[in-house]
């Protein structure tokens, strides 16, 4: 069962951290630092309003830009939709809507998946090091027996 979804008593905000010095980056990740008695909240209503790009005579008589809106977007937590999904789908592989819901909206594979496909990629190049180191091994071999043959050879030619 997903954990119990607490209505929030406060209004979280969302906020930049603001460059050290100037020209400094500032990370396009926002933050939201929560009261050590509240909860994150599992999701986020956020309106959008676009500018136009045209302006119209303000109220003090001054232009400003014209904005369309408002535009609703809801942002859900991944690990509280995965909670919900387990109870609500037990029969869905998880792994893999997870993976095709990251895909689909352009995200980077996750810790586990990437360590796997790391850990692939590790036992690839060990094997090949491993089938080199072998091939090199018995070239090896092939070169000492022709060397002994040969010391084989002169030596019964001294006889």
């Amino acid at each position: 069962m997903p954990r119990p979804v607490r209505k929030l008593d406060y209004i979280p905000e969302i906020v930049y951290d603001a460059p050290a010095y100037p020209g400094q980056k500032t990370s396009p990740v926002p933050y939201m630092a929560i009261p050590a008695d509240k909860d994150m909240p599992i999701g986020l209503f956020i309106l959008e309003y676009r500018r136009t790009g045209e302006y119209e005579v303000g109220e003090n008589g001054k232009p400003e830009e014209i904005e369309e809106g408002p535009f609703p977007h809801t942002y859900i937590e991944m690990d509280y939709l995965i909670e919900v999904l387990n109870e609500q789908f037990p029969d869905l592989d998880i792994p893999s809507a997870v993976r095709k819901i990251r895909v689909g909206l352009g995200m980077k594979p996750t810790k586990e998946e990437s360590k796997a496909a790391g850990n692939a990629i590790i036992d690839k190049v060990q094997a090949k090091e491993a089938l080199i180191e072998n091939k090199a091994k018995q070239e090896q071999a092939n070169r000492m027996a022709k060397i002994q043959k040969l010391i084989e050879a002169k030596g019964k030619g001294k006889n």
